[in-house]
């Protein structure tokens, strides 16, 4: 896939309210056979989390779900479900009847990774962050939401979420998809912690020692 210009797809001019987006979301979901399941450029616990929640529900209702990744998952998230059948590429061959693209705020973070639109087919991105800039053929943003990867509670009726996506689309959450969530969003919670830590202690100033004889 050499032809960048063909992988392009632009911001949404406005962005359609989530429950709306969602429910168009699910009806493409209900029809689909074949589902490619992908994220941002090395992705993080929360994006890993949710491929891999999606991945087990779709397969749970029959379907085939593909997790695609050009960068290598890092191996910190390699004990979640389904995990290690991630492929980094995709043959022109391939055909899907959609693909999800989950926590990504930006189409560029994607690189020049996405398929042409003749294998992807409808774009649908599933997306939390505030400072985002939902893209796609359906664009699921919801800022109000912890993270893409976070199961819906008991009895909710806001399923604006990677499980609640597929489990609105078909079946319930499964408790191997809802660990697969939980366990991507802790992962990358720690991440983060990890992240500020560092940077905490870059703007710490540094003491060292006086060379003043005394």
């Amino acid at each position: 896939m050499s032809d960048y210009r063909r992988r392009i797809t632009e911001p949404v001019a406005a962005v359609t309210p989530v429950d709306e987006a969602l429910a168009t979301a699910c009806d493409h979901l209900r029809r689909a056979e074949r589902v490619l399941l992908t994220s941002h450029r090395r992705p993080d616990g929360d994006g890993t989390g949710s491929m891999a929640a999606l991945a087990s529900l779709l397969r749970a209702q029959g379907k085939t779900a593909v997790i695609y990744s050009v960068d290598a998952i890092a191996r910190r998230y390699k004990w979640l479900p389904l995990v290690n059948t991630t492929v980094n590429t995709i043959s022109f061959d391939e055909r899907f009847d959609c693909t999800i693209v989950v926590d990504c705020a930006d189409v560029s973070l994607l690189g020049d990774t996405l398929p042409p639109p003749e294998v992807r087919g409808p774009l649908i991105t599933l997306d939390h962050h505030a400072s985002g800039h939902p893209f796609g053929d359906i664009a699921v943003w919801d800022p109000a939401a912890a993270a893409v990867g976070r199961p819906p509670r008991a009895g909710s009726p806001r399923v604006r979420s990677a499980c609640g996506l597929a489990a609105a689309a078909g079946r319930p959450s499964r408790p191997r998809a809802t660990s697969a969530a939980r366990g991507g969003v802790v992962t990358a919670r720690g991440d983060e912690g990890r992240e500020r830590n560092q940077e905490n202690r870059r703007a710490e100033p540094v003491h060292r020692a006086s060379s003043t004889p005394r």
